[in-house]
């Protein structure tokens, strides 16, 4: 047999240690930077779903707010049963979002309105004083004074009904979660805003013999977190307070939106001693041993606030991160937990072009690892602009990817806050949602000079971020604030607004109140289209013809 020269081995076989060694170096520095990406990724899933939470209900927090401070201001012996009971419709009637309203004073509950059924149940404390058999006043939760029902056949919670605890509990949650509040002095309002923890809200029956079965069946009671402010009289310093409910299943279901599908939405509040041991501290109940892994290994690190920890669960491990739901104090934390396998996916995704280019050779290697390194860094989110890259960014001035705003709602000209002026930035940040994306900066002038956000108002930078966070959704809507992303920021010792917007994946509306209008981004301005024209865009961008 003949021989093959040793010359002609050498040659392949260095070729082929040198992909090795190429691919070998390659895994091991992910191997290296995983446990940093993990971590990464982890956080900023769990800081966009706080934020989520956050959008999702701040409407409903300012309606609050402003409630409260009507409340607050009430004669002494107001507000009535009759007060109260019009005051509970109207808020549920004009918050779609809100699952329940609340009004107690010192005697406990004086008027609840919960959803049921495409119309509402309502339970109002008894005028004329005690009732029934064991003297009650409706302060039980309804044992005493029967549920009136409004536009809805549903079963409303009566006598003999398991309602753990009773909306009495409501009533004292809500009182220590405003005690507790210590942001109450330094926010500056009258009406600081509070969480309870987890607690059962009152919910309706199927209504006999509408979807007989599963229907039928429903609980009584979901669970719910509720937000609430003190609006005790400033005078007489007499009890009141006023709490809006959010039913956790549609929270979750909200928050699940846009994660992968083996991720898991973790929201806990952790059990306390006032707390009924029938409550569980995962917010979702459903059993999965994922969130029970999760909250006991979270539990076992000493509950830490803002922090990332991995658990094993079903087999392999799991990283996540938790946090305070609000700002202000609670005992409710929102966060997320994901596999380390979808990260890993997650992670070799991202380096997919490196892997392949491996085989060519350590060179090639080395050059495709820059290019897709250069490239994820350009299109990931990096994290906030240092000083001198936003110095750099508005010296650039105003481009289809930029503009200035002197101020979110103060017309200088006129020296008054007027809508023209919200909406003005409003249309921007449509424009830029509806083209490529693009960053507003607030507090600038037209040359990119920084003039600071005095002129507005704001009581500080979270009164203003609550602010524009309610007039997105107001004016461009809800489903949108996920590709929206604002912050105040200090620059030369002033500070303006940024917001981020980035490419919505739906065709976005600015409501004016009078009408409805379609900019685009064309050059350093924002451009309405008439109908024609947004028609035009939509074919070209493939979609139908209706």
């Amino acid at each position: 047999m003949p021989t093959i020269p040793r010359s002609r081995l050498s040659a392949p076989l260095a070729v082929a240690m040198a992909v090795a060694a190429a691919a070998l170096l390659m895994l091991l520095g992910l191997w290296l930077t995983a446990r940093e990406f993990n971590a990464r990724t982890v956080e900023e899933q769990g800081r966009n779903l706080r934020e989520r939470l956050l959008l999702r209900v701040a409407p409903a927090i300012t309606a609050l707010q402003l409630a409260g401070d009507l409340l607050a201001s009430a004669a002494p012996g107001r507000p009535t049963p009759a007060d109260a009971r019009e005051l509970v419709l109207s808020s549920l009637d004009n918050n779609p979002g809100v699952d329940a309203v609340t009004v107690c004073d010192g005697r406990g509950l004086l008027a609840m309105a919960v959803r049921a059924h495409s119309g509402m149940l309502l339970h109002v404390r008894n005028p004329a004083g005690p009732v029934g058999s064991d003297g009650s006043d409706g302060s039980d939760g309804g044992q005493g004074i029967p549920w009136l029902r409004i536009n809805t056949d549903a079963t409303p919670p009566g006598s003999g009904a398991p309602m753990p605890p009773a909306t009495g509990e409501l009533c004292r949650r809500m009182v220590a979660a405003t005690n507790a509040q210590a942001a109450r002095v330094e926010s500056g309002r009258k009406t600081a805003t509070a969480w309870t923890g987890v607690h059962p809200l009152p919910m309706a029956s199927a209504p006999p013999g509408n979807n007989a079965g599963a229907d039928a069946a429903s609980p009584v009671s979901s669970a719910a977190m509720t937000v609430v402010v003190d609006a005790r009289d400033r005078q007489g310093g007499v009890e009141r307070s006023m709490g809006y409910s959010f039913r956790l299943d549609g929270l979750l279901t909200s928050l699940a939106v846009g994660l992968p599908q083996e991720a898991r939405v973790l929201v806990t509040s952790p059990h306390g001693d006032s707390r009924s041991p029938r409550e569980a501290a995962s917010l979702t109940e459903d059993g999965d041993p994922v969130h029970k892994a999760a909250l006991a290994a979270w539990s076992a690190a000493g509950m830490p606030a803002d922090a990332v920890f991995t658990f094993e669960a079903q087999g392999s491990r799991w990283w996540a991160y938790l946090a305070p739901a609000t700002d202000a104090d609670t005992r409710t934390f929102a966060g997320v937990a994901m596999p380390q396998g979808l990260l890993l996916h997650m992670l070799l995704r991202d380096a997919a072009i490196p892997l392949l280019l491996a085989c060519g050779g350590l060179a090639l290697l080395l050059g495709a690892w820059w290019t897709h390194a250069r490239r994820g860094a350009s299109g990931a989110d990096t994290g906030p602009l240092s000083d001198d890259a936003l110095r750099i960014l508005l010296a650039g001035g105003e481009s289809d990817r930029l503009e200035f705003k002197s101020t979110l709602r103060h017309n200088l000209s006129s020296g008054k806050h007027g809508k023209e002026i919200e909406l003005a930035a409003l249309k921007t940040v449509t424009a830029f949602l509806n083209t490529d994306g693009g960053t507003l900066a607030v507090g600038v002038d037209d040359q990119g000079q920084v003039l600071g956000l005095a002129p507005d108002g704001f009581e500080d930078a979270d009164h203003m971020l609550r602010h524009f966070s309610a007039l997105l959704a107001q004016h461009i809507g809800v489903e949108h604030q996920p590709h929206v992303r604002f912050t105040v920021r200090m620059l030369d010792g002033r500070q303006l607004l940024l917001v981020e917007c980035g490419k919505a994946a739906e065709p976005v509306i600015l409501h004016t109140g009078k009408e409805e209008e379609f900019y685009v981004r064309m050059g350093p301005t924002s451009r309405k289209l008439a109908l024609s024209q947004v028609m035009h865009r939509l074919r070209g961008n493939g979609t139908q013809r209706e």
